[in-house]
């Protein structure tokens, strides 16, 4: 199992206390293989600023889980298009090693995830256009993450990728493709001005590291407000919509 950052950073035995430190100018790239291939995404123009570095780490109080916390905010490119802001909170000694993250991003083309996303599922996105992203809520720990994410974007068309080589499955995925995009809302709010917020609910895989498990959670989000959910965002979607019923 990979461990999450919060243990290495208890391995941290050498009496060290920084109090900023800076990354300039960075670039950033993560790949996940899961085929023949592997799938990949780029940040560039990675500026980053990073306090509450404080080693060893301290004990907890009693009373208190959460302790010192170290707080990482910065801003990015993602795929040299969107540009992303984001600020993490990590608590290093809590004992589910919990942390919460908010993000935005800008304008971008969605068919600059391709090298990314057609690597995970069969699915290529032929057109669609990120208006903003929002990542209100999200807060996790080494089992699961949960939150809420706010995706505007018009113009969205996907294409099923063919599982076989053979002409017959081609043109069978040609046509569910195009089943596919009658069914899914092709932009976010809808012609009737509805928003749909998406639900982020995904299970950790400790055989992967810190990185994938925020991609796949931010994922489980965009492909919840496409109207792709699991039984358990479906649920916590009721539960959602049930409480804001009854402040109202």
């Amino acid at each position: 199992n990979i461990p999450m950052p919060h243990q290495a950073l208890r391995n941290i035995n050498l009496p060290l206390e920084i109090d900023t430190l800076l990354i300039r100018n960075g670039y950033v790239r993560y790949e996940e293989q899961t085929g023949e291939e592997p799938g990949s995404l780029f940040f560039d123009r990675f500026e980053t600023t990073i306090t509450g570095l404080d080693f060893p780490v301290r004990e907890l109080s009693p009373g208190n889980s959460s302790a010192d916390a170290i707080n990482v905010k910065g801003t990015a490119r993602l795929m040299g298009q969107g540009r992303l802001g984001f600020d993490m909170v990590l608590w290093p000694v809590h004992p589910r090693d919990s942390f919460q993250l908010t993000a935005r991003l800008n304008t971008m083309n969605l068919q600059s995830i391709n090298p990314m996303l057609t690597r995970l599922i069969p699915v290529s996105i032929r057109t669609g256009m990120v208006d903003s992203l929002n990542i209100k809520s999200f807060h996790a720990n080494r089992l699961s993450s949960n939150g809420v994410m706010e995706l505007g974007y018009h113009n969205l068309n996907l294409q099923l990728l063919p599982l076989r080589p053979d002409l017959f499955h081609r043109i069978e995925r040609e046509f569910l493709s195009e089943i596919a995009n009658l069914v899914l809302p092709l932009a976010n709010p809808n012609r009737t001005g509805n928003f749909r917020h998406g639900i982020i609910h995904y299970q950790r895989d400790s055989t992967r590291g810190f990185f994938n498990y925020i991609w796949k959670s931010a994922l489980s989000g965009i492909k919840s407000t496409a109207g792709s959910e699991t039984e358990t965002q479906k649920q916590i979607r009721k539960r959602k919509a049930v409480n804001r019923a009854k402040d109202n």
